[in-house]
C-alpha cells in the first residue's frame, strides 16, 4: 500500500491518497465443475480421428508476460499464482492493476491424431452460477479459431515441451504446477516423435477487466471431411484485485466564509503524469467495482504560529461534505451522490488524526469506517469527484489547513463489475470495449444487464 501525504497550501485540505490493492471474494463462481477426460495421448486412426485429450495452463514469458524465473540459472518460475499443493490445484492468476503489464497465460492443447486437423476453435466463458437447482451459465468473453498448421507435431513438439528437470520449461512447469505427470510427458513426447500427437500453443490475455471468479475454457478440431471432435472443456479461476487512482493531490477551497458552502469541484478527466488545471478525478483501476470511503480531519488555523492544538487554535470539524458524479457518453452527469455533514476527526498534527472520532456521519459513529460514498468504481471510468465544507464557526483570519483520506472497500453492498466494460454503468462511454482480442461475444454480467 502505498500511502502520499500533502501538506496544504493556502486555506486548503490536503489528500492522503491510498492506492489499495486488496483481495476480494470471487465475483463468479468458488469451485470449478469436476473435469474430466484422459490425460494421456494415444496413437491411432487418421484423418477423422483427431480428438483434444488435454487443455493445461501456464504463465507465458511471451507477449510481454509475467512469467518470472528467479536464480541463476533459475531455479524456480512463477507458473501459476495458486500452484499446488493449495486447494484450487487447477489453474488460477491474478490479473495486474491497470493492465500495466497485461497478463497472459499460454493454452496448450493437447490433441490425438493432428494431421486431420483444419482448424482449432477455442472458446472462454466466464461461468455464472445458477440459482439452486438451476444449471450454471455460461457468457462467452473470448472465441479464437487457429489453422491446424498451427500445431506443433514432429521435433517442433518435443521443443515446445524442453525438459522436465529443467525450469523455466513448458514440460517443469507442468510438472511444477500438479498438470502434468512425468510419466504423462513422456508418453505426449512418444506421440510427438510418431506426428501421433500434437500440441497447439495459444497465448490469452488475463485482463483486469474481466471479473474475478471461474472460467471455462473449451476447444473443438473441424476436421477433414466436415466433421467435428466433441468440446473438452477445463477451468481455470482468475482471481480478484482492487485499486484505484486519481489526480487530487491537493483540495484547496480558496476564501473560507462562514456558514457559506466552499467547494472544490472536480472533473471526468485522468490526466496520468500530466497535471490537469482542475484535478478531481478518481478512478477504478482493478477487476472488481469497490466503493468509496472518504473520511476527514479537522481544519485548523495555528492562530500563535505553534504547532500542535493549543487553547487558541481555531478548528473546523464539522459540515464536510463530498459528491462523486457519473456521466455518459454525450457528458450529461447521469448519476450524482452525496455524502453531507461528515465531521472532521483529530487535529491533524497528532497522531492517528482518522481515528474513529474521524468517522462520524450526520452524528452517527460507524466503527472503524469511514463513510461509504455510494457509487461504485467501475475499472477504467472516471468519476468527477466534489469536496466541500461550511464553516460554522466565527473564522479567525489566515490559513486553515488539514486533509482528507480516500480508500476503497469491497464489504458491505455488493457492486458488481460489468463484464468486459468499465467506463461508465452501462458499457464503455465510447463505444469501444476494452476487455479482449478475439470475438467479444457478449458483454454484460450478468446476462441482459
Amino acid at each position: 500500500m502505498k500511502l502520499t501525504r500533502f501538506r496544504a497550501v493556502g486555506a486548503a485540505i490536503s489528500a492522503l491518497l491510498l492506492g489499495a490493492t486488496v483481495l476480494a471474494p470471487n465475483a463468479l463462481a468458488q469451485t470449478p465443475p469436476p473435469v474430466t477426460g484422459t490425460t494421456t495421448g494415444t496413437a491411432g486412426g487418421g484423418t477423422g480421428n483427431a480428438s483434444v485429450f488435454n487443455l493445461a495452463d501456464l504463465k507465458t514469458a511471451s507477449q510481454g508476460g509475467p512469467l518470472i524465473c528467479t536464480g541463476t540459472p533459475p531455479t524456480s518460475c512463477n507458473y501459476d499464482d495458486d500452484p499446488p499443493p493449495n486447494a484450487d490445484n487447477h489453474f488460477v492468476v491474478v490479473p495486474h492493476l491497470d493492465d500495466a503489464p497485461l497478463q497472459w497465460a499460454n493454452k496448450y492443447v493437447f490433441i490425438n491424431n493432428p494431421s486431420g486437423v483444419l482448424q482449432v476453435q477455442k472458446t472462454i466463458s466466464a461461468v455464472i452460477p445458477g440459482a439452486a437447482g438451476a444449471s450454471n451459465t455460461y457468457v462467452v468473453v473470448f472465441d479464437d479459431q487457429q489453422p491446424g498448421a498451427n500445431i506443433k507435431t514432429g521435433q517442433a513438439c518435443l521443443d515446445a515441451l524442453g525438459a522436465d528437470a529443467t525450469v523455466g520449461t513448458v514440460a517443469n512447469g507442468l510438472i511444477t504446477t500438479g498438470q502434468k505427470t512425468p510419466a504423462e510427458l513422456q508418453s505426449v513426447r512418444n506421440g510427438c516423435q510418431q506426428n501421433t500427437v500434437g500440441i497447439l500453443v495459444n497465448p490469452f490475455p488475463i485482463s483486469k477487466h474481466l471479473p474475478p471468479g471461474v472460467y471455462r475454457q473449451c476447444a473443438v478440431l473441424a476436421q477433414t471431411g466436415g466433421s467435428a471432435s466433441a468440446p473438452f472443456c477445463t477451468y481455470f479461476t482468475i482471481l480478484p484485485i482492487t485499486g484505484f487512482q486519481t489526480d487530487v493531490n491537493t483540495v484547496n477551497y480558496g476564501n473560507l466564509v462562514q456558514f457559506t458552502k466552499s467547494i472544490f469541484g472536480g472533473n471526468f478527466v485522468m490526466p496520468g503524469d500530466v497535471p490537469a488545471p482542475t484535478p478531481g478525478t478518481v478512478q477504478g483501476i482493478g477487476n472488481t467495482s469497490p466503493r468509496l470511503l472518504v473520511a476527514y480531519t479537522c481544519m485548523f488555523n495555528d492562530f500563535n504560529g505553534t504547532p500542535g492544538q493549543t487553547a487558541d487554535d481555531k478548528l473546523i470539524c464539522s459540515f464536510f461534505d463530498v459528491q462523486l458524479n457519473r456521466q455518459d457518453s454525450a457528458g450529461n452527469i447521469i448519476a450524482a451522490t452525496r455524502v453531507d455533514n461528515i465531521l472532521g476527526g483529530k487535529h491533524p498534527q497528532l497522531a492517528n488524526p482518522f481515528g474513529p472520532d474521524a468517522d462520524v456521519t450526520n452524528g452517527t459513529v460507524v466503527s472503524g469506517a469511514p463513510p461509504n460514498v455510494p457509487i461504485c468504481l467501475e475499472p477504467n471510468e472516471n468519476l468527477k469527484i466534489d469536496f466541500s465544507v461550511t464553516p460554522q464557526e466565527v473564522l479567525y483570519p489566515g490559513t486553515y489547513s488539514g486533509q482528507v483520506r480516500l480508500t476503497v472497500t469491497n464489504t458491505g453492498t455488493v457492486c458488481t463489475p460489468t463484464l468486459g466494460s468499465g467506463e461508465n454503468a452501462s458499457g464503455d462511454s465510447n463505444g469501444v470495449y476494452n476487455n479482449l482480442p478475439g470475438q467479444a461475444v457478449l458483454q454484460s454480467y450478468p446476462p441482459g444487464a
